[in-house]
């Protein structure tokens, strides 16, 4: 089979830009290259049959934007820019990260309240918000406070780096400003105010089961200038709602003279923090009506914050975290314990006799209050976005769990280790089990290769530990609650992404593999560890997101070196030459793809168009980071460090212009370290690779798509003659 030749019958020398313009028409049909890009982009992604190629994009790497509030938002004017852009591209969602509120690392967040941080406060200055802020040529609220800590607007001008410090430090003042200014006037009686007061008050009304107990959580925190581990707390701040609640305790009356004080002592704080949280509410699903935006995937965080257990703790696990035994399980003494490097998250565990309520046969009747609280946190997700990403999923079926009183935490270096090693985590006495085996004589057998005396101290330790869950009642979350409440909101688990990158138990694959009426649970497969063609073929995995990178990862083209290809260049590896360049290059000869593959061993930037060309032949939902797109030179977050710029790396100011900068060819380059997409670029090859393995080459069936796509191609690559 032979393709039609790529001729050059587009390219009668137009003036290139390097991005596509409004006012240039393309050759073939007269049209504007914006229209037609968008048409071409649209055609291949049909043409391979992908259903939902996704930026992986959490809420403060959003871009730096005017009267920037050092942190960047998925609900601002910026915000739909960006989604704009995207779409432009190819994009068909945007895979947010966890929304709840959080001082740092979105993935140690609450169920409930919400990072406020993500405020258009310029909003604020506008009818619908009853003009709380005054924004204008006179008087700018927003500037005046970002003033008070960034006097000469650097950050805005070059930063792509949250700084959660002056963030809230920022947002926190204008929204008691907005407060302030919202009571003066509900009380002058201006219709505005009145009516978004009304709003306010509704609000209070139908979510106090929770909003009452985090702001009273936030409050005492605050108070006592402890952190968030309430049990530390004074007795009455730990137990106040627990004593208040219960009318036989002793200390009821005393719980009721302390919380009316506080609301009578702090009732303007206790006001703006239900403030806050009403506002970003309504933001985010006013944002949802935008025209132009992508839908938004959340991303369902394993576990809960201690704010969620202070205000539930009938329904938690008294004593035990959830963490990972991700580094090796029963390995020599080292590496901060005898078990391993078992990670300890310090994420409460609900309690699995809590999950359900049973008659007297064992059958479930209904949802005890760890259910509900499950529920309730799904829920809560689905009522704003519009998908969801499930972050490790064996945490809801069969996490690892320990006793936190065990374990002793310290950031450090080992003392075998170089001083430039940046200090991590170490952890000592991290003894755990996954809840399956909890409490069960010799878990683990020899023939796992470990010492014997470990082994032999690993299976005692275990079957010392309680047997928390008698029933199994863990691993029927899915099925009894997850999956019910899918159903009845109209959301298809066949479309979410269920993260399983990590350590699996035979009691996880029985539960996630289950075949139910003929449907699999789709998982997250791995570009790094699959060839995409092999692991999609079977029927199991046909519906997977494939990433290449997550949140965890730094950028590929950091990633892919001389010794990741040499190890990854192997029977069965993703870079198995034959394999890549033989699946991607079906239209060349023999010795045209022995010279690809010699250039592969070499050139970081063909590593990289290659990996990212082979997940759109073959996958049909997929998703990128943002770093990989954009082709930044830094990481989001480096797992497992406590490196300073860990959750901070966002978008500049002027992201598209470095974007397409990046896209340019430079002779030379094929070395760097950060590689932008080129979108017609990745897609031309899984096209041709599809003409020419199923449709006999024939480019005519794919109406002369290949063309269109190297004509976008070499524009995206040509300098700007007016930059």
């Amino acid at each position: 089979m032979k393709i039609l030749s790529l001729t050059n019958t587009y390219f009668t020398a137009p003036s290139f830009k390097r991005a596509p313009k409004e006012d240039v028409k393309v050759p073939w049909n007269g049209k504007s290259e914006v229209e037609e890009y968008q048409k071409t982009i649209a055609d291949a992604k049909e043409f391979l049959g992908i259903k939902n190629l996704a930026m992986i994009l959490h809420q403060s790497s959003f871009p730096v934007k005017d009267r920037d509030l050092f942190i960047g938002s998925h609900i601002n004017s910026k915000a739909l820019e960006l989604n704009k852009f995207l779409k432009f591209h190819g994009f068909d969602s945007i895979q947010l990260g966890p929304p709840g509120l959080t001082q740092l690392s979105p993935y140690q967040s609450s169920i409930n309240s919400k990072n406020y941080l993500y405020t258009d406060m310029e909003k604020f200055a506008t009818d619908e918000y009853a003009n709380l802020l005054t924004v204008n040529d006179g008087h700018d609220d927003i500037a005046e406070v970002i003033k008070r800590v960034d006097k000469d607007g650097k950050y805005e001008k070059n930063s792509d780096q949250t700084n959660f410090n002056k963030a809230f430090y920022v947002v926190d003042k204008l929204y008691d400003k907005a407060y302030t200014n919202l009571s003066a006037k509900v009380k002058s009686g201006d219709p505005d105010a009145l009516r978004l007061n009304k709003e306010f008050l509704q609000f209070k009304k139908e979510q106090n089961s929770w909003l009452e107990k985090d702001a009273v959580f936030v409050l005492l925190r605050n108070l006592l200038r402890m952190d968030d581990n309430f049990f530390e707390w004074p007795d009455m701040c730990r137990n106040l709602f627990d004593y208040k609640e219960d009318k036989e305790s002793p200390f009821h009356y005393e719980a009721l003279d302390y919380y009316r004080l506080l609301n009578k002592k702090y009732k303007k704080d206790l006001d703006i923090y239900k403030f806050k949280q009403f506002i970003i509410d309504k933001q985010e699903h006013e944002f949802q009506k935008e025209n132009g935006k992508l839908p938004y995937s959340t991303d369902a965080i394993i576990g809960f914050h201690m704010m969620d257990y202070y205000a539930h703790k009938e329904a938690f696990l008294p004593g035990f975290r959830v963490g990972t035994p991700y580094g090796g399980e029963g390995r020599a003494i080292g590496n901060g314990s005898q078990w391993g490097s078992n990670q300890t998250w310090d994420i409460p565990v609900v309690n699995p006799k809590k999950l359900f309520i049973k008659d007297e046969n064992g059958n479930i009747t209904g949802l005890g209050p760890a259910g509900k609280l499950i529920r309730q946190k799904f829920e809560k997700l689905l009522d704003t976005y519009q998908n969801i990403r499930i972050d490790h999923v064996i945490g809801i079926i069969d996490p690892w769990i320990y006793d936190k009183n065990r374990v002793d935490v310290k950031i450090g270096r080992y003392p075998w280790e170089d001083p430039n090693v940046p200090e991590h985590v170490i952890y000592k006495n991290a003894h755990g089990a996954n809840i399956s085996i909890m409490h069960k004589p010799n878990v683990f057998g020899y023939d796992k290769g470990w010492d014997r005396y470990i082994t032999d101290l690993i299976n005692e330790d275990i079957q010392n530990m309680p047997d928390i869950d008698p029933d199994g009642d863990y691993a029927k979350i899915i099925d009894e609650i997850l999956l019910p409440l899918f159903k009845e909101k109209g959301v298809n688990p066949a479309d979410m992404a269920w993260e399983t990158l990590g350590c699996d138990t035979q009691k996880f694959r029985e539960i996630f593999d289950k075949n139910r009426n003929g449907q699999y649970l789709p998982e997250i497969t791995s570009a790094y560890e699959w060839q995409i063609e092999k692991r999609l073929a079977d029927p199991r995995h046909k519906e997977d997101t494939v990433i290449l990178g997550c949140h965890d990862h730094g950028p590929f083209a950091q990633v892919c070196d001389d010794n990741f290809y040499n190890q990854k260049n192997c029977s069965n590896g993703i870079y198995e030459e034959n394999y890549i360049v033989g699946g991607l290059y079906p239209d060349k000869t023999e010795a045209q793809r022995s010279q690809i593959k010699d250039q592969l061993r070499w050139d970081r930037r063909l590593r990289v168009k290659l990996k990212f060309s082979e997940m759109l032949r073959y996958a049909q939902k997929i998703q990128f980071t943002f770093m990989d797109f954009f082709g930044l030179d830094k990481a989001y977050n480096y797992a497992g460090t406590q490196n300073p710029n860990n959750w901070k790396l966002r978008l500049k100011k002027d992201y598209q212009d470095n974007y397409y900068k990046a896209l340019e060819w430079k002779p030379g380059d094929s070395g760097v370290n950060n590689v932008a997409l080129n979108m017609p670029e990745e897609l031309k090859r899984p096209v041709i690779s599809k003409i020419v393995n199923e449709r006999g080459g024939d480019m005519s069936m794919a109406d002369n798509l290949v063309d269109r796509l190297d004509y976008f191609e070499k524009i995206l690559k040509t300098p700007d003659e007016n930059a």
